[in-house]
């Protein structure tokens, strides 16, 4: 495991900067110790706690659509929040499917499925190795959600082999962060965050992370 100084700016930051949009912006800012590559984002990808912004599209659509379409590197998004304001299809191109749980998400090429729920109400219901790639950014209470909660045993396991599992938000501190993460997972990355981040959001200890199974 890596602990990272201060990085340059990063190839998200560049790439947010070609729609000048602020919820890009504010997010590459946010990750930008974490060297996440554009390959490490592909293939079928979950997404979770996105919020109504949906920033995280800045990793898995193309700045030439606006971030609406994927890209060619990501066969499926399968995404997952709580907020009843969230609605993919204001901000995807592609046709979004309404999950329930119990049912499989669609992973035929360009599929979209959004669960109107949190990560531990429906993952407890998919199949093991199911996704190349899983991003939880910017999470309140973080720690509490992948270690009290069980979360992180249930990413883990709908994760393939050799998948990605990346993130940040608010633990006790780097060691608790470190300790937690490397239980389930390789950890390949931690990093300590900007706190307050660049939306002005505050975290006890804002972590971000990269890992593989």
């Amino acid at each position: 495991m890596v602990k990272l100084p201060l990085m340059k700016e990063t190839i998200w930051e560049k790439r947010a900067e070609k729609v000048e949009l602020t919820t890009f912006t504010e997010f590459a800012r946010t990750i930008n110790r974490l060297p996440i590559k554009v390959s490490d984002i592909q293939g079928d990808v979950l997404v979770g706690g996105h919020g109504s912004a949906f920033p995280e599209r800045l990793l898995i659509c193309s700045p030439e659509s606006y971030f609406e379409r994927l890209e060619k590197r990501i066969t499926s998004l399968t995404t997952a929040d709580l907020s009843p304001i969230t609605n993919p299809e204001l901000l995807l191109a592609h046709p979004v499917l309404i999950g329930r749980r119990g049912n499989i998400p669609k992973f035929e090429k360009n599929s979209v499925t959004h669960y109107p729920t949190s990560l531990k109400e429906f993952l407890p219901f998919l199949p093991d190795d199911i996704f190349n790639t899983a991003l939880f950014f910017r999470i309140n209470r973080l720690q509490e959600q992948l270690d009290t909660f069980g979360l992180l045993k249930e990413i883990r396991r709908v994760i393939k082999p050799m998948g990605i599992f990346t993130g940040s938000g608010s633990f006790e501190s780097y060691q608790d962060a470190e300790k937690i993460l490397s239980s389930k997972f390789d950890t390949v990355i931690l990093a300590q965050l900007k706190n307050p981040d660049p939306t002005g959001y505050i975290y006890k200890t804002h972590i971000g992370f990269i890992c593989k199974k």
